[in-house]
């Protein structure tokens, strides 16, 4: 009997809220995705008259990426991530920008909770109706680095070849039982690539 107690007891620890309302429940169910995938747009220029090979010209549309909260999961703070282009093959491509990372972020996810006042997952313990959430990562993180596209370029000028390519994408922080929280693989952040060549007029 007793030792049923000290079960009862651990288990109500675990399941606690702590007085401002944040922390509730003891697992950390959350998990990146892709919301838009990313886009390399890549226009190689010719010379009209010579066909000589004058540069290129590209527009990047960044990915947007969301994290899927599961009900009753305990929100996290993400303090930073690491991407990696990849090929086809699963190598890394874009030279110094195929690895890169940051830091310093802040950025708090919601756990799968709602409260009746707003959209929050602050309040206390007893008012909190488990729910599913989809959070959006701030779109203004630039994911695909100019050193991807150079590669792309070089490898289009050289092979006739418009790669194929993805991100791999891991972040880090901090749940609301500030326990260090690192999500789960995210390998399949499609880029979407178009290589086109086109003649324009050399300047004299």
């Amino acid at each position: 009997m007793r030792k049923a107690s000290m079960f009862l007891v651990l288990a109500l620890g675990l399941t606690a809220c702590n007085p401002d309302g944040m922390a509730f429940g003891a697992q950390t169910q959350v998990v990146p995705g892709l919301a838009t995938a990313g886009l390399i747009d890549l226009t190689q220029e010719y010379g009209k008259e010579t066909g000589t090979y004058l540069g290129y010209r590209s527009e990047i549309t960044q990915p947007t990426l969301k994290f899927s909260v599961a009900p009753g999961s305990l929100g996290v703070t993400v303090t930073s991530y690491t991407v990696e282009a990849l090929d086809s093959a699963g190598s890394r491509f874009g030279g110094n920008d195929a690895s890169y990372s940051r830091n310093g972020l802040s950025f708090r996810v919601p756990g799968g909770y709602a409260c009746p006042t707003g959209d929050t997952d602050q309040c206390a313990g007893a008012d909190k109706t488990a729910v599913a959430r989809q959070v959006a990562f701030p779109d203004s993180v630039a994911l695909i680095k100019q050193g991807v596209v150079e590669q792309l370029n070089q490898n289009y000028y050289v092979a006739d070849e418009c790669e194929n390519l993805s991100m791999r994408i891991s972040f880090r922080g901090f749940d609301d039982l500030n326990r260090s929280w690192s999500s789960p693989a995210f390998t399949n952040a499609d880029i979407g690539t178009e290589c086109n060549r086109e003649l324009v007029e050399e300047q004299p």
